[in-house]
């Protein structure tokens, strides 16, 4: 047996020829074993497919016209079985009209030969499709290595998406519980400077705490900036939107800022126009936004003027914040919108803060459907916040000291649960809800919640999350899970804010959030709103 020579691989080749005139079968035979080719010989197309199954040859020789099974019905039931389906069947025949050739190639023919026949026509042709045949062969392996390492590629691919998101679970896990271990001493500690600035101090000691307060402060908020940042990146920061007086809020935010400007020797002022100006935005997004450009250009200040502008023109809302600082050098204006990156070297610089402020700022603009943008000169920066008014309204919640008044005439004779595994923590709870007459009972974790749940049914539950023993996901379900308990209103007082944490705690029946350090004001506006529902 000799192989056929295509490029630098040596292919062996095998002949099938059927034909039931055996003088056609013994030339074809003696004429290809000459040139090298293994040679099968069938006088009946019964006999072809037998052997054929049994040994699939590299190319048919098929005469038409015989008896039984013609050619044409063989070289059908060739191409119908996978075995010889791609192996090329050329037509030995005598003179054929155009019909008959029609009808070959559409049974799955390759080529044709005209009896009577020369040598070296049949030689060429049969040499061209087994090389054509040996080539597809090549090709399909080529494919099917190919579609192996795409397979193997896709899997390893896969594999670092499971692994990327699982690392991805992890940091959210462990950024979540950074966020809770740290926010619930905070709270301890701003809640006892607080309960401190209450009391009588002389200058010194007066001085020590307003330090102590903003250096906690300070720290709360680099906190939020790091999980504001983190919940932006991994598209899980949750809005609400609901109708709001932007011109009230955005003057709240001037006024609360006045102070800091003055005592930098600025002048902190602002135009809005209308007076009134009803939004449908994430006010306390929006508050955010405008707070932290209102900080930085008093950070980077040391005379002149701050202002605030607000025009509202159809459904757009524009807010500009301009200074008379610094300014931002030309080469490193797209800087200021990377996270972590700060203009100033972090061994010379005089401003604090992580470079996080406005990458989050532009994150959160861009999520409401807005836009920030900014320009700057050699001295002085104006950034602009442009707002598109949100969809449907949701249920606004109300906030301020009449309703913080109401709700301390309105606990006279109500209990309240507090579950809280940080002493600090329920100590300070336990301080507000009593001034505002409240009676409490505590808990210290999961399993006595439950424990005073089954022996009295309070008027309210402050539940933080993160407990021993039980959790307080579980303490929600079994009580949700309670009829005589199914409406009972249930606060979340906890350091857990990520979206992810939200959405289960909403999911479990839970009827509001307060996230630590604890606003006192917020806390009982909360609880008014749970009494009132």
């Amino acid at each position: 047996m000799t192989d056929i020579q295509l490029g630098k691989d040596i292919l062996p080749a095998r002949v099938a020829i059927v034909d039931d005139s055996e003088d056609i079968r013994e030339i074809l035979e003696d004429m290809l074993a000459i040139e090298g080719f293994d040679v099968d010989t069938y006088s009946s197309s019964e006999k072809a497919l037998q052997g054929a199954a049994l040994n699939p040859p590299d190319l048919f020789l098929l005469d038409i016209r015989m008896p039984g099974i013609d050619g044409f019905e063989l070289c059908r039931r060739l191409k119908r079985d996978e075995r010889t389906s791609s192996v090329p069947v050329i037509f030995i025949s005598g003179l054929l009209g155009i019909e008959e050739k029609a009808q070959g190639f559409e049974a799955g023919a390759s080529d044709y030969i005209t009896k009577p026949f020369h040598n070296l026509d049949v030689l060429i042709r049969v040499r061209t499709h087994i090389m054509l045949r040996k080539n597809a062969l090549k090709l399909e392996r080529v494919n099917e290595e190919l579609e192996n390492k795409v397979e193997e590629r896709t899997r390893e691919l896969r594999l670092a998406k499971e692994a990327a998101e699982e690392a991805n679970r992890s940091k959210s896990d462990f950024l979540a519980n950074i966020n809770h271990e740290i926010r619930t001493p905070l709270n301890g500690i701003l809640g006892m400077l607080k309960m401190m600035g209450d009391q009588t101090m002389d200058e010194e000691l007066e001085m020590f705490h307003s330090l102590a307060e903003f250096s906690a402060r300070h720290l709360g908020d680099l906190i939020t900036d790091i999980l504001d940042y983190t919940q932006l990146d991994s598209h899980s920061m949750r809005f609400r939107f609901a109708s709001c007086d932007m011109a009230d809020s955005l003057e709240k935010v001037c006024r609360l800022h006045r102070d800091r400007a003055e005592s930098k020797g600025l002048t902190l002022k602002w135009d809005i126009s209308p007076e009134s100006i009803p939004f449908v935005t994430d006010e306390s997004r929006v508050v955010q936004i405008v707070s932290n450009l209102i900080v930085n250009a008093i950070k980077y200040s040391t005379r002149g003027t701050v202002s605030l502008f607000c025009r509202k023109r159809d459904d757009l809302l524009e807010i500009r914040v301009e200074d008379e600082g610094i300014g931002i050098p030309e080469n490193r204006r797209e800087d200021i919108f990377r996270p972590f990156t700060q203009l100033e070297s972090p061994y010379t610089k005089e401003h604090d803060g992580m470079g996080l402020g406005l990458p989050i700022s532009r994150n959160i603009a861009n999520e409401l459907g807005g836009s920030l943008d900014f320009s700057s000169g050699s001295v002085g920066s104006c950034f602009i916040l442009t707002l598109k008014e949100a969809g449907p309204e949701s249920p606004a919640v109300g906030t301020g000291e009449a309703e913080s008044n109401k709700a301390e005439k309105d606990a006279s004779g109500r209990t309240v649960l507090v579950v809280e595994d940080d002493a600090i923590n329920l100590f300070l709870l336990e301080s507000l809800l009593d001034a505002h007459g409240w009676n409490t009972i505590q808990a210290l974790n999961g399993e006595e919640a439950l424990e005073e749940l089954d022996a009295e049914t309070p008027d309210l539950v402050l539940l933080d999350m993160g407990l021993p023993r039980k959790s307080g996901l579980e303490v929600l379900t079994w009580i949700r899970e309670r009829d005589d308990m199914k409406d009972l209103p249930v606060l979340a007082v906890t350091a857990y804010s990520a979206a992810e944490d939200l959405a289960r705690f909403e999911a479990s029946g839970i009827n509001g959030v307060i996230t630590k350090p604890v606003s006192e004001e917020l806390l009982f506006s909360e609880i008014q709103r749970l009494m009132n529902a």
